[in-house]
């Protein structure tokens, strides 16, 4: 038997990780914010969000930074996304608003992740302590009903 069919493509592995990665993400995401709203919810959320890809780094990578548009992740993304939708319109947001919330809470923990995984946090405070005040900045960016 060929070398190539025994043993699965780079390409193939990334795809497994990336749908394991982005299912299991769905998953954890759901749990998080299950029987909360608001506030609480989203730094649920957020916590969850750093502590998974703290504990699975590579699972983290291997989901591609625009799922949506892959057609074997394009379900887990939006089921995904669905549950940043579902907590913001606690809020009130809806439509592009509540896009454009959910796309700074992303930013906030993938930038906040990346920096941490590569060793980037190298000072004495404890990035933990950084990470809430950036929970608290988001929540503050919030409207409020």
């Amino acid at each position: 038997m060929p070398a190539e069919r025994r043993q699965p493509s780079a390409a193939k592995h990334r795809f497994r990780g990336g749908y394991h990665g982005a299912s299991l993400t769905v998953d954890l995401a759901t749990t998080a914010v299950l029987g909360l709203s608001g506030d609480a919810a989203i730094a649920a959320l957020m916590r969850r969000l750093r502590a998974y890809d703290a504990e699975h780094p590579a699972r983290y990578l291997a989901v591609p930074p625009d799922p949506m548009h892959d057609p074997a992740l394009a379900q887990p993304a939006a089921r995904f996304i669905e549950v940043f939708l579902a907590v913001l319109r606690g809020y009130g947001l809806h439509g592009a608003a509540a896009i454009h919330a959910t796309r700074c809470l992303r930013v906030i923990v993938h930038g906040f992740v990346s920096i941490e995984s590569s060793g980037g946090f190298g000072l004495a405070e404890d990035p933990a302590d950084t990470y809430e005040q950036l929970i608290q900045m988001y929540l503050a960016s919030l409207p409020r009903r």
